[in-house]
């Protein structure tokens, strides 16, 4: 399994906190650490796109959380991506424009960047 973006494991949260659900459920769910799910619960709680019952201690998805995904689900479909082996969101095409290395301070010279096939450089 590849590292997935933030956004991916954000909309995973959510999605699953439609329906209630407990702290190790979610992390479970979404294969994420303790660490992990604790940051993103914090956060998701804090922006209000997650409630928190005190009573339950269960995670639900909020009005605002709705919109986020819903505005995620409408993005991957304008992007045409995909949901592959569960984990990978991005074609092919998305891919190869993402496999930019950025040069290092040790070997900071242009020839260190991989340039995607068919990028601009090439049509000069």
């Amino acid at each position: 399994m590849g590292k997935r973006m933030p956004v991916e494991i954000v909309a995973e949260i959510l999605d699953r906190c439609l329906e209630e659900n407990p702290k190790t459920r979610i992390m479970y769910l979404s294969n994420l650490s303790f660490g992990g799910i604790t940051k993103y619960l914090a956060w998701l709680t804090s922006s209000g796109l997650l409630q928190k019952d005190l009573l339950t201690r269960k995670y639900q998805t909020t009005t605002k959380g709705k919109k986020l995904l819903s505005c995620w689900s409408e993005t991957c479909k304008l992007l045409q991506i995909e949901k592959q082996n569960k984990t990978k969101w991005m074609t092919p095409q998305i891919a190869s424009a993402t496999r930019f290395k950025l040069p290092t301070m040790r070997n900071a010279s242009i020839s260190s960047f991989i340039v995607p096939k068919g990028s601009l450089t090439e049509k000069l």
